[in-house]
C-alpha cells in the first residue's frame, strides 16, 4: 500500500478509538450529590475551626469518589456557605441552596444550635436529611418535632448515658436534678429524668431556674440532696457552686455533677458579678464530675484503622498533604470527616434498598418521600468506627465513647483531669488506675441521710408515777363507794338515789383504769397484744364516760321531769328507768364500738418523732419511732365518738339548766354537774387539741393524756361527791366517828305556798317537798 492510500485508514483508525473514548467516558460518568450546608466559615473566634472543618470535609468527599465499593455511580459534592454564626443568614442561604441550586441529597451543618433550630424545619419539609457537626442541644432530639435530624457531636443525651452509668455504679438510689430553663438543656434533663426513673432511680427534687439559682439550691438542700445533676452554662455552674458554699452543700458528703462546657478559667471570668469569691467558687465546685467525648488517640488506637481506611495518625499527614502543609490547631479534630462518612454509608446504603423499587438516588426530588424514609432508617441504624470513635446514633443524637473527668481546681485552663472512661458499645465504666477519682473525704458520697431507728418506750418511771396516780383515784372512788353504801339509809344519801351513785363512781374507776392502759405499749406487752390492748383501751374510755356522765344526767333527768310537772299528778320514776336510760347510752356505745372494730380493726404502724443527725455534718439521722396502734380511718371513728359525747354534755347542760332553781340539795345536783359539764369540756378539748395538733415524745404524749384524764376525772368525781360528804356531816353524822353533829340546815322548816307530792322508790313514803310560792311548781 502506499503511502498515499495509508492516509484514510490511519484517519478511520484514530476516529474509531476517539468516538471509542467519548463513548467510554459518557457511559462511565457518575451522577454528582449534592451535599448543601453551611457552617461560621467568617466568625471572629471560630474561623479557623470552621476552616478547617471545611477541608476534613472535602478530603472525605475526595476519598470517597475514589473508592469504588461506595456509590460506585455516583459523585459527592458539597455546597458549604457562610451564615455568619447569625441564624437567620443560616435560613436564607439554606432557602436560596434549595430553591436556586443543584438538586440536594442532605444537608451538612449548621454548625451552632440556635441555626440548626431555624433551618432543621426547612429541610423537613423539603425532605432532606440534615447532619450537624456542632449542635448539642438537646431539643434536636425530640423526634417528633426533628424526625430528619442528627448531630455528629456527643450531646448530653448520651452523657446521660453515663449519668445513669455511675449511679448504678455507685448504687445511688437518690438524685436530684437543677438546670437552666433553656432549650439546650431542658430535653437533656428531662431525658435524664425518665431514664433515671425507668432504672428505679428516685428523683427527689427537679429544679429549673431562669437566671439565679438560690432558691432552687435552698429548696434541693431542704430536701436533703447529696447527689445533684446540674445543667447550664459556665456562669451558671459557678452560680451554683457560690449559693452551694454558703449552705454549706459541698465536701465529703455531696457529689456534683456539671454540663461539659469548656471555658478556659470559668471560675475567675463568671465570679465577677457573684457574691462569692474565686476561692469560695473553686472550694465548692472542687472535685464535680463532667464528660466530655473520647477519640482514638485518647484510648491509645491511633493505629486503628477505620472504616475510610485511615488510622488516626495517618489522617493527620494526609490532611497535611491536602491542605498543602497548612498548619492546624490543636483542638482539631476529624468530626466532619465522619459526618461526610456517615452521609456516604447511609446513602449507600438508601442507594441499594431503591433498587428493589427500580429507581435510584439519581431520582431524588423533594418530594420523594419514599427515598427519604429509607435514608432516615439508615441514617437510625448506621454503626461504623470513625476516627472520632465508634459512631451511631440515639434519638438522633450521637452515640459514642465518653471520658469522664473530675475538677481539681485551677491546676490548668480548665481545671479537668480524666479519671474514667465510658465504653459506648459494652455500656460500662473504667476508671483510672494512676489519676483516680478522687472523693472528698475519702469515700463515694452517700446519696442521702442513713437513717437509724431508735425504738421509744414509756420510761418505766413515767408508768409507775402514773399507774400510782391511778390508782390513788380508784382507792377514792372506793372510798366514795364505801361511803355511798354506809350511809345509803341516810335521808340525804337515799333521796340522791345512791345506786345511780354507784354507777357513777364506776365509770369513773373506769376511767382511771384507762389511765393504767394507755401506758402500755410494745415495751411491756408483746407486739402482736398490742392491737387488743388499743381495743380494750378504746372502749374502757367509752363506757367510763358514759357511765359516769349518763348515770349523771339520767339523775338530773328525773329531777327536770319532776319539778316541770304542773299537774297535781304524782310523778314516779324508780332507779330502774335510771338504770335503763343508761343502758340505752352504753348500748349505743358498744354499736359504734362493734361496727368500728369489726370494719376497721386497730394494726400496729410505727410513728416517727422528730429526728436528729448523730453529730454534725454527719450522714446518719437517729429516727425516734415507737409502735403505736391505728386504723385506717381513725379520724373519721374519733369524730363519731367525739360527736356522740358532745351531744351527750349538751343535754346535760340542757337539764342542769332547767333544774337550776330546784332548792332540793339532797336531790338537785344541777349545779354541781354544770361546774362538772364545765371542767369536762374544758379539759376534754384542750387534751384533744394538744394530742392531736402537737408532736411531742412518746413520754411527752403520755403526759399528756393521762394529765388529762386524770384531772377532768379527779375533778368531776370530786365536784358531785365532796357536796355530798358535805350534807352527811350536816345531817348529825361524822365519816369518821359517827358522832351528831349541829342541826342541819336541811332540817329547818320554810315556809312554803305549795306542796308537790314526790314519789322516791327509796323512801318507803310520801315525802312532802316545800318550795317558794314563787317558784310555781
Amino acid at each position: 500500500m502506499t503511502p498515499k492510500n495509508r492516509w484514510p485508514a490511519s484517519i478511520l483508525k484514530y476516529s474509531c478509538i476517539f468516538f471509542y473514548v467519548i463513548a467510554h467516558h459518557i457511559s462511565c460518568a457518575k451522577t454528582p450529590l449534592y451535599i448543601g450546608g453551611t457552617f461560621p466559615l467568617s466568625h471572629r473566634y471560630l474561623r479557623q475551626k470552621m476552616i478547617e472543618m471545611e477541608n476534613s470535609a472535602k478530603m472525605a468527599i475526595r476519598d470517597i469518589n475514589s473508592r469504588n465499593d461506595i456509590l460506585e455511580t455516583y459523585e459527592m459534592r458539597l455546597n458549604l456557605k457562610d451564615d455568619r454564626f447569625d441564624k437567620i443568614v443560616a435560613g436564607q442561604v439554606i432557602f436560596d441552596q434549595i430553591l436556586y441550586g443543584p438538586q440536594l441529597i442532605a444537608l451538612l451543618g449548621p454548625f451552632t444550635s440556635s441555626s440548626a433550630s431555624i433551618v432543621a424545619p426547612m429541610a423537613r419539609y423539603w425532605n432532606l436529611i440534615q447532619l450537624s457537626v456542632g449542635a448539642t442541644s438537646t431539643q434536636f432530639s425530640n423526634r417528633k418535632e426533628y424526625p430528619y435530624f442528627y448531630t455528629s457531636i456527643i450531646t448530653d443525651i448520651t452523657y446521660n448515658l453515663v449519668r445513669i452509668n455511675m449511679a448504678k455504679y455507685f448504687g445511688w438510689q437518690r438524685v436530684a436534678i437543677i438546670y437552666l430553663s433553656d432549650v439546650l438543656f431542658d430535653n437533656g434533663a428531662l431525658n435524664l429524668q425518665a431514664e433515671l426513673e425507668m432504672g428505679g432511680v428516685n428523683i427527689i427534687a427537679k429544679e429549673s431556674f431562669v437566671s439565679d439559682p438560690e432558691l432552687q439550691i435552698k429548696m434541693l438542700k431542704e430536701k436533703g440532696a447529696r447527689i445533684i445533676f446540674t445543667f447550664g452554662y459556665p456562669q451558671n455552674l459557678a452560680s451554683i457552686f457560690c449559693h452551694a458554699y454558703k449552705l454549706g452543700m459541698y465536701g465529703e458528703n455531696y457529689a456534683w455533677f456539671a454540663s461539659n462546657f469548656l471555658q478556659r478559667n470559668w471560675w475567675e471570668a463568671t465570679a465577677h458579678g457573684i457574691n462569692c469569691t474565686t476561692h469560695e467558687i473553686l472550694q465548692a465546685g472542687k472535685g464535680y464530675i463532667a464528660f466530655g467525648q473520647s477519640y482514638i488517640s485518647e484510648s491509645g488506637l491511633n493505629n486503628k484503622l477505620t472504616v475510610s481506611g485511615l488510622t488516626y495518625r495517618k489522617y493527620f499527614k494526609e490532611y497535611e498533604k491536602f491542605t498543602n502543609g497548612t498548619p492546624r490547631s490543636v483542638s482539631h479534630t476529624p468530626s466532619a470527616y465522619d459526618s461526610i462518612w456517615c452521609l456516604a454509608l447511609a446513602l449507600n446504603q438508601t442507594d441499594h434498598q431503591l433498587q428493589k423499587y427500580n429507581t435510584s438516588l439519581a431520582n431524588f426530588n423533594y418530594n420523594d418521600t419514599r427515598t427519604r424514609k429509607l435514608f432516615n432508617a439508615a441514617m437510625e441504624n448506621i454503626s461504623f468506627m470513625g476516627l472520632t470513635g465508634p459512631f451511631s446514633f440515639l434519638s438522633g443524637a450521637r452515640v459514642g465513647d465518653s471520658n469522664i473527668m473530675q475538677f481539681r481546681g485551677n491546676i490548668s485552663a480548665f481545671g479537668l483531669v480524666k479519671v474514667g472512661f465510658y465504653n459506648s458499645s459494652s455500656r460500662e465504666l473504667s476508671f483510672n488506675e494512676t489519676d483516680r477519682l478522687m472523693w472528698p473525704g475519702g469515700r463515694v458520697p452517700v446519696d442521702g441521710f442513713e437513717t437509724k431507728f431508735e425504738e421509744n418506750y414509756i420510761t418505766c418511771g413515767l408508768f409507775i408515777i402514773v399507774t400510782i396516780l391511778s390508782v390513788v383515784g380508784i382507792v377514792t372512788a372506793m372510798a366514795f363507794l364505801l361511803i355511798n353504801f354506809r350511809h345509803r339509809e341516810l335521808r340525804v344519801i337515799k333521796m340522791s338515789s345512791p345506786r345511780i351513785n354507784n354507777l357513777i363512781l364506776l365509770g369513773f374507776i373506769f376511767c382511771y383504769a384507762d389511765v393504767v392502759l394507755f401506758g402500755v405499749d410494745y415495751g411491756i406487752t408483746k407486739q402482736e397484744y398490742l392491737p387488743t390492748v388499743c381495743t380494750v383501751r378504746v372502749g374502757l374510755l367509752c363506757i367510763g364516760f358514759t357511765l359516769s356522765f349518763g348515770a349523771m344526767f339520767a339523775k338530773t333527768w328525773r329531777v327536770h321531769v319532776i319539778f316541770t310537772n304542773k299537774t297535781n299528778t304524782k310523778v314516779v320514776i324508780k332507779d330502774s328507768s335510771l338504770f335503763g336510760i343508761t343502758s340505752i347510752l352504753l348500748i349505743i356505745d358498744f354499736i359504734i364500738l362493734a361496727v368500728w372494730i369489726s370494719i376497721d380493726p386497730f394494726i400496729n404502724r410505727y410513728q416517727s418523732i422528730s429526728s436528729s443527725s448523730s453529730s454534725p455534718g454527719s450522714n446518719i439521722i437517729i429516727q425516734p419511732r415507737t409502735l403505736v396502734c391505728s386504723c385506717q380511718h381513725i379520724s373519721v371513728w374519733l369524730g363519731v365518738v367525739y360527736g356522740y359525747k358532745f351531744l351527750l354534755l349538751v343535754f346535760g347542760t340542757f337539764l342542769a339548766w332547767e333544774t337550776r332553781n330546784v332548792s332540793i340539795a339532797e336531790l338537785n345536783d344541777s349545779r354541781h354537774i354544770g361546774l362538772t359539764i364545765y371542767n369536762a369540756v374544758m379539759f376534754a378539748t384542750i387534751g384533744v387539741l394538744v394530742s392531736q395538733l402537737t408532736q411531742t415524745t412518746v413520754n411527752g404524749g403520755y403526759i399528756i393524756i393521762s394529765a388529762f384524764i386524770l384531772i377532768c376525772t379527779t375533778s368531776s368525781m370530786c365536784l358531785f361527791f365532796i357536796p355530798k360528804i358535805q350534807l352527811i356531816r350536816n345531817a348529825n353524822f361524822s365519816i369518821i366517828s359517827g358522832r351528831p353533829t349541829r342541826p342541819s340546815a336541811i332540817q329547818r322548816p320554810r315556809p312554803s305556798v305549795v306542796n308537790t307530792k314526790i314519789i322516791i322508790p327509796e323512801i318507803s313514803k310520801n315525802v312532802s317537798i316545800k318550795q317558794p310560792a314563787e317558784q310555781n311548781l
